[in-house]
């Protein structure tokens, strides 16, 4: 069940549109700072500026456990270490 609704929650939680969504990589999630970056956004054609969307911490949480810690090389630099210490906060 983990993941099934993660993507429609995300949207409802960060206000994303569909394709916002698709968009997303594991990179855009800042676990340290409980943040998503939304940087492929597309208005009336043109590229718009990244953003950063607030992700509450059960959402990090169920990311976190799908995706396996061997990929976790974020462009952030987020380490396992740092993830599980937001997710003690």
């Amino acid at each position: 069940m983990i993941g099934q609704l993660l993507p429609v929650r995300l949207m409802e939680a960060g206000g994303l549109r569909v394709g916002e969504l698709t968009q997303l990589t594991y990179g855009d999630v800042d676990f340290a700072g409980g943040r998503l970056r939304v940087s492929k956004a597309r208005t009336k054609g043109r590229t718009a500026g990244q953003r950063w969307l607030p992700v509450p911490g059960e959402l990090l949480d169920e990311i976190d456990e799908l995706v396996p810690s061997r990929t976790a090389t974020p462009t952030g630099g987020c380490s396992r270490s740092r993830r599980r210490r937001y997710a003690t906060r």
